[in-house]
């Protein structure tokens, strides 16, 4: 028996801006910015456990942190196939919006 996942993502469906890969989400929250601001901290800080990462912008406004991630592509007793994936995460709080 075998299982397949549909490709959800097509060469053109990928948003591509001066040659990276950028992706927008806009999350919508019933907390205002501090208390937003406070648990993506507390997610960025204590949860997300990335390879490495270090903030660069941290404050009530935005935060902008650059990691890197270990990704597992596939395994097995002979050799690991993974890569690395650096990104920046750009996260701007606001009120009401």
């Amino acid at each position: 028996m075998g299982f397949a996942q549909s490709v959800q993502f097509s060469k053109d469906s990928i948003p591509v801006i001066d040659g990276e890969v950028a992706f927008r989400v806009k999350f919508e929250y019933e907390l205002d910015k501090g208390a937003f601001f406070r648990r993506a901290f507390s997610y960025l800080n204590d949860k997300l456990n990335p390879y490495s990462g270090a903030f660069l912008i941290n404050n009530k406004d935005s935060t902008v942190c650059l990691i890197t991630d270990y990704l597992e592509i596939s395994s097995n007793p002979i050799n690991i196939f993974g890569m690395y994936i650096t990104y920046n995460l750009h996260l701007i709080y606001k009120d009401g919006d």
